[in-house]
């Protein structure tokens, strides 16, 4: 667990990532009675219900999606707080290395430079070329025999939907960053919205 982190954030984010109390019980190395504590302070603390329990599952309320994002936005800023001050005390400015193809850049690149910006105005982001070594997050559009690509009528920077599919493809280190998280389900909101 990261110094700086609210470990109960850690644990929404995690339950709601998993759909589960025992399975992010799991992850996380603590018992689910301390999940399920965690979830129902910060639902008291809210004043709001943010999971609905099924037998076994979770699912987010609509306020819990709202929540949701926020969790996955805080967590990126602790994350981006840590990097910058790891390896001793040297202040490191937070990065993202993005290789991406031609059409991953044209039409989801600017979307999903709008969202960093948000998480943090100060991060470092480079765009590498598809078959650059070491990205942090490789970007690509695979349109199959048959498929097209194209833009529909609700704006000229929202990719239509033929068959084409973008590949987000995290490093390993980078994987397990909560800025990946809010950067993957960016994406996919921006593509299904």
């Amino acid at each position: 667990m990261a110094m700086l982190e609210d470990f109960r954030l850690k644990v929404f984010e995690t339950v709601a990532r998993k759909g589960s109390f025992t399975l992010a019980a799991r992850e996380l190395g603590v018992s689910q009675p301390a999940v399920s504590q965690n979830i129902a302070d910060l639902e008291k603390e809210l004043g709001r219900t943010l999971l609905v329990r099924k037998r076994g599952e979770v699912a987010l309320t609509q306020e819990g999606q709202v929540f949701h994002e926020y969790a996955l936005k805080i967590l990126g800023w602790y994350s981006s707080v840590q990097a910058s001050f790891r390896d001793g005390n040297a202040v490191r400015k937070p990065a993202v290395r993005i290789g991406c193809d031609n059409m991953a850049a044209r039409l989801v690149l600017p979307a999903l430079i709008s969202v960093i910006r948000g998480v943090d105005p100060g991060i470092e982001i480079t765009v590498l070329p598809e078959n650059a070594p070491d990205p942090d997050i490789r970007l690509s559009f695979s349109v199959p025999d048959g498929g097209r690509e194209g833009v529909n009528s609700s704006g000229p920077s929202r990719p239509l939907s033929f068959n084409a599919a973008l590949s987000f493809v995290p490093s390993d280190t980078f994987a397990s960053d909560p800025l990946c998280r809010l950067l993957r389900n960016t994406i996919e909101e921006y593509l299904l919205g």
